[in-house]
């Protein structure tokens, strides 16, 4: 004899399934996609001219840029500042730093990798260089992201599964709640 179908049951399981188990990981995955991309700067310089330079942004699995003029590049530096973390023993201190690109109107700060403030010295300080381009990509994160997304779906749908009394496959009960075994004939 089948059982009626639970709509009350199966409203409520949709509805949990669609909170826990689908919107975190696509919110997850938003971000992921939206933090993949890349940070470039390109600079040139011409005879007797300040060097002038384009900063770069990609985001969105980098479909979408955001270009910044950076005009008269004078220098870069790495600026450190106190900043803290905090764990199981409590508050922290340590010293951190960022780079930082002067031009003559102001300081800019850049989502660029602090090794990179070499690199651009030198070519700020060398009269021969006439190009530079550095790029540092941001996909660590973003692959975090989306396999911590893609654990996050697995295990909750099992774990939704399992707590709501929903059989798996193959298993039936019998009339006293004991599982039924199947009598085998020879």
């Amino acid at each position: 004899m089948k059982q009626p179908i639970n709509i009350k049951f199966w409203l409520n399981f949709s509805l949990t399934a669609i909170i826990v188990l689908i919107l975190p990981p696509m919110l997850m995955l938003g971000l992921a996609f939206y933090l993949a991309g890349a940070t470039t700067l390109e600079c040139t310089r011409v005879e007797n001219s300040p060097i002038n330079c384009s900063l770069n942004t990609y985001h969105w699995l980098g479909l979408v840029k955001k270009e910044v003029p950076l005009k008269n590049l004078v220098g870069a530096r790495l600026e450190r500042y106190n900043c803290s973390t905090t764990d199981a023993d409590g508050e922290h201190k340590k010293t951190c730093e960022q780079l930082i690109l002067e031009t003559a109107r102001e300081d800019v700060h850049p989502d660029l990798s602090n090794q990179l403030v070499s690199k651009i010295q030198a070519f700020i300080y060398s009269s021969n260089a006439t190009d530079l381009k550095v790029r540092t990509i941001h996909w660590g994160f973003s692959l975090a992201l989306i396999l911590f997304a893609s654990v996050w779906s697995r295990f909750g749908f099992a774990f939704l599964w399992n707590s709501r009394g929903i059989p798996a496959e193959g298993v039936t009960e019998g009339v006293d709640g004991e599982d039924d075994e199947e009598e085998e004939t020879e």
